[in-house]
């Protein structure tokens, strides 16, 4: 039996505490608790151990059989639960810095100007048909200007 290989090789994340207690009966009583410190959440104290019971026997053939199933879902809940604690802080930095810059965006527009209206033309035209060419209105020949050039 490769013990500590097996342990290794569930993969867990946090420290795995396992307790052995003879009881008066000549049985093994083990209790293993995963405590994963690096997740913030509370909760994850209300996670009862895994209590096993049985000779020293049946402990060496299924002891890892039957602890790893249930402490790798404890490993992967408090990984979850760390993972949302992060989520929901960066999320709540976002909403915050959204609300900022929003704030300041509502600051600044009293201070920017409106832009000044275009000075009026003699001669006002109707918008453009999206099929005719943009300048269709224009009559060169009615510049002065080009008059002098010529």
């Amino acid at each position: 039996m490769n013990f500590f290989q097996e342990i290794h090789d569930l993969g867990l994340q946090g420290d795995l505490k396992i307790v052995v207690t003879t009881t008066a009966q000549n049985s093994l009583l083990v209790s293993v608790l995963l405590a994963n410190e690096k997740c913030g959440d509370n909760a994850r104290h209300s996670i009862p151990p895994l209590i096993l019971k049985g000779s020293p026997a049946e402990m060496d053939a299924g002891f890892i059989e039957r602890i790893s199933a249930p402490i790798q879902k404890t490993s992967g809940l408090m990984v979850s639960m760390e993972n949302h604690l992060k989520q929901t802080a960066d999320a709540e930095k976002q909403s915050k810095m959204a609300k900022d810059n929003k704030g300041n965006k509502d600051a600044k527009a009293p201070e920017q100007k409106a832009p000044e209206s275009e000075p009026k033309t003699k001669k006002q035209t109707s918008p453009a048909p999206a099929s005719a060419p943009l300048f269709a209105d224009l009559d060169i020949n009615d510049d002065p200007e080009l008059e002098d050039e010529e």
